[in-house]
């Protein structure tokens, strides 16, 4: 190569030596998946058609409970999201009068030591 030794060039870069060796392997093309990716969605499926305003995480708990499974949530999200099935996000929206940045009150509300009856 360069007629300096490996050791030296790896730590005048920063780097591990077996991350210089690291090849990158090619991943097989699409999103991964799993091979009982079926069997989850079928559950999932059976618990939206009945409530279809349930949220992953609504839809998880009820997934574990019914079928007595012990499926991850982020596993029942990623599903309902490659299927189309996630809720839309929420809106929050405010109540009542808007916020004008006052944060002071214009004058002190101090009564004074005789109101209390010291």
């Amino acid at each position: 190569m360069t007629g300096h030794p490996f050791t030296q060039i790896c730590q005048t870069l920063g780097i591990a030596r077996r991350t210089a060796y690291y090849v990158p392997r090619p991943r097989p093309q699409g999103f991964y998946r799993r091979a009982d990716d079926e069997t989850v969605l079928r559950q999932i499926r059976t618990v939206t058609n009945s409530r279809a305003t349930y949220g992953y995480r609504r839809v998880w708990a009820v997934v574990n409970r019914t079928f007595r499974t012990g499926y991850n949530s982020k596993r029942i999200r990623r599903v309902m999201r490659l299927h189309g099935l996630m809720l839309p996000p929420r809106s929050y929206r405010r109540h009542g009068r808007p916020h004008l940045g006052q944060v002071q009150r214009p004058a002190s509300n101090y009564i004074g030591p005789g109101f209390f009856g010291h």
